[in-house]
């Protein structure tokens, strides 16, 4: 079956993803956003039916960016990271898109069909007080 893949692999200089079948043959790539000065962070999760009904391969993933903040000469920069979570399909098209996205997690609603909880931080590791979840529906 074709798409049973058994692996991925990043191409961080034209930002695409190819994935491989079972004998470890190229099955297909896929162009994934990521803004200019951003970096992959993480893929969570490749798919062609949890996301929506349609044969087409839909990829969840994170990317963030790095700021610094230098308030005072004698203190040590801090760095911010600022993450966003993206839902994109095969061909490359963007499904949705949520700044400050980290984490996903898809359960199922018997009346309105599947839903997504995405978790939302500015920054985990200065403020995980401020973490926000949001419900998501593509239906």
């Amino acid at each position: 079956d074709e798409n049973n893949f058994k692996s991925y692999s990043f191409n961080s200089k034209n930002n695409t993803l190819s994935l491989f079948n079972l004998d470890n043959t190229l099955w297909k790539t896929v162009a994934l956003n990521i803004p200019d000065d951003t970096f992959l962070d993480e893929i969570l999760d490749i798919s062609s039916d949890k996301i929506n009904q349609n044969p087409d391969i839909e990829i969840v993933y994170t990317t963030y960016m790095e700021t610094y903040s230098n308030v005072f000469d004698d203190v040590e920069t801090i760095v911010y990271e600022n993450y966003t979570l993206f839902i994109v399909n095969e061909l490359g098209e963007e499904i949705l898109k949520v700044d400050g996205g980290r984490t996903f997690n898809l359960i199922k609603d018997n009346k309105s069909g599947k839903v997504f909880l995405i978790d939302v931080y500015p920054d985990e590791e200065f403020f995980p007080e401020y973490k926000k979840t949001f419900v998501y529906s593509l239906y």
